[in-house]
This record gives C-alpha cells, structure tokens and sequence, in this order.
C-alpha cells in the first residue's frame, strides 16, 4: 500500500505470530475434545512401561535432532543462494549490484514463496500416511511398510505432477497478480515450478524415512544434496545468472529424493514397478493437462493487450479451472485416481458425470 518496506516485515512478522497462536488454540480445542479418551487411557492402562522424565527429554532431543536438521536443509539451501550469489554474480558478469539484487529477489522471494505453497499443500495430503507407515515397520509388517510408502508416493505424484506442471503454465497471470508483469520473473517463475517436484520428492522421501526410523540414512542424503549444491552453484550460475541457483537446488534436492527412494526399494522391497505405471499415466494426464491450460492462457492473451490483476484473476480462474477438469476427467475415467483416492473416487465419477 506504498508504505516503507520495513512496515511491511513488521506487519507480516505480527501474522505469523498470530498465526502461531491461531495453531495453538486449534490445537487446544482438540486436546480439550479429547480429553476424556485421554484421561480413560490413562485410568486403564496396566502402568508397565516407566520412563523417568529425564530418559523422556533425552529421547525427545535424541529424536528430534533429524528431524529439525531435514527441516532446515531448505533454509540452508536458501542461504547458500543468499551468501553465494552475489560474489559470483559480481565476479563473473558486469551487472551493477541493482540488478544483481534485483535478480536474486526474483527467484529467491517472488517465485520460492509460491512455489513452496504447491510443495507443502502436496506434502501435507501424502505425508498423512506417515503414522500408519510408522506402526507398520513397528509390527514388523514388511508388506505393510512397503504399501504404505507406494501409496505414499502415488498420492504425492498425483497431486504434485498436475500442480507443478499447472502453476508452470499459469506462470504469466499468477506473477502478474501476486507482484507485476515482469518478463524474467515469469520466466524464473515457471523453471521454479518445475524444479517444485524435485523439492517435495526430497521433503516427503526425508520424512517417510525418519518415519520408519532411518533418520541417519536421511540426513546422509541430505547431506549429498547439500554438497551438491554447493559444487553446482558456481558453474550454473556462471552459465545461468539467475535460473543457476534455482537449478542446482533442483538437481540436489531431486538427487537426494532418489536415493532416498533407491533405499526404500532395497531396504523394504518397494514396488517399483506398480509405481513407475502410476507415475508414467500421471505424467501423461499432466501433460495434456499443461498443454490444455497452456492454450487456454495463450489464448486469452491474444485478446488482452496487457495484463492487469483483475485479468489475470479472469485468466487464471478459466485456465486453473480448465486444466482441473480435464486431469480429474482423464484420472477418473481411466480408473487411476481410483488407487489412490478410493471410495472417493467413484463418488466424483457421479458428480462429474464420468462412467
């Protein structure tokens, strides 16, 4: 609302923490719901297992380290961007410090913040699965455990390929909305959203392995993708100014996701070939999708001389719109949403009148 930027990370900093508490009271509410099933448990239990507090916090902290170093591997990615690119950028080409700025804040803030959002959304929604795959591996169920990490990942695929592939294609109206039109910010825009799969690959495959208490082999590869990173950041950003950083994050972070699936194949004798047909027809529909909700932007842009944020609205919403309809269509008459979403999948055949 042209006030000075520092107003704005006041204002968006007192969100977040109002946010925090919005979580806290929700969290709340259902602990106060189930309170009585708490309390019953613990009347009844037969008291047989004793932890002293301290083994209590000793083995919160023992468990928790992974699991907060995965967590922050993206910020540090983040912060090798923020510490390298500049001295590389200056090193390298003559671009003023302007420009060299104005490039980093292009794909590290405009394009990471909303592509972090398709990444957590699909996340969330296949990482539901998580406590089930921790139980499994607990009983010893060796077929339990290898289901629930195939189900796992179709669930991400079916949710990630169209979401990544969709935000690519609407990436002129969704910039223009969120910031401006800017010719190379639509661009990084766009390589962003591709490289989001690899991103949620290597967050997803990292919690399903600390989720059946591998925590060591997934800070190894998280490791390796680190590493990665760190050698590919100067030559591709040399080569590529300001889609280098988005692109070497991509390949470490996709590296580190397939090895970590390379593991769970050897280790809990995933199914891979059911999930490469999964993942073979989902790409397919993805695609056609792409190339639906592509024509459909292209082509109102043939009828717009420029693009306001209310057009862009417009353009997103039949473009959006569009692309779901013809991938639910494609999913659902094909049967292949029906593996990963079950009973559900044939109620939306109703809806939708598909037979």
């Amino acid at each position: 609302m042209n006030g000075h930027y520092e107003l704005g990370v006041v204002h968006s900093t007192l969100g977040a923490f109002f946010g925090a508490i919005g979580g806290i009271v929700l969290l709340a509410f259902y602990y106060l719901k189930q309170r009585k099933k708490y309390d019953s448990l613990a009347e009844n239990s037969a008291n047989i297992l004793e932890v002293s507090d301290g083994q209590l916090i000793k083995e919160i902290i023992y468990q928790s380290i992974p699991f907060i170093f995965v967590s922050i591997s993206m910020t540090l990615y983040n912060l090798f961007d923020q510490y390298t690119f500049q001295p590389i950028m200056q090193k390298v080409t003559d671009f003023t410090l302007d420009s060299i700025n104005a490039q980093y804040a292009l794909f590290a803030g405009n394009a990471n913040k909303l592509v972090m959002i398709i990444v957590s959304l699909a996340i969330a929604m296949a990482t539901t699965a998580i406590p089930l795959l921790s139980e499994s591996v607990t009983k010893g169920d060796q077929k339990g455990t290898r289901d629930q990490i195939t189900d796992t990942l179709e669930l991400f695929f079916f949710i990630m390929l169209p979401a990544a592939l969709g935000m690519a294609a609407v990436a002129r109206p969704l910039y223009v909305l969120f910031y401006s039109y800017e010719h190379m910010g639509i661009y990084v825009m766009s390589v962003s959203a591709y490289t989001a799969l690899a991103l949620g690959l290597f967050s997803l495959m990292s919690s399903v392995l600390q989720g059946v208490y591998r925590n060591k082999i997934a800070i190894k590869y998280t490791v390796i993708g680190l590493v990665i990173k760190l050698i590919l950041q100067f030559p591709m950003t040399v080569w590529l100014h300001g889609y280098g950083p988005v692109l070497a994050t991509g390949i470490g972070t996709g590296i580190s996701g397939v090895l970590m699936i390379r593991y769970a194949y050897y280790e809990f004798g995933l199914d891979l070939e059911r999930l490469l047909k999964s993942f073979n027809q989902m790409m397919v529909f993805s695609l056609i999708m792409f190339v639906v909700v592509l024509a459909i932007v292209f082509g109102l842009g043939l009828f717009l001389s420029s693009y306001s944020r209310l057009m862009s609205v417009v353009v997103l919403a039949l473009a959006v719109l569009g692309g779901a309809y013809v991938y639910a269509w494609l999913a659902l008459k094909t049967r292949v949403a029906d593996k990963v979403l079950g009973d559900k999948a044939g109620s939306l055949r109703r809806v939708l009148r598909i037979n």
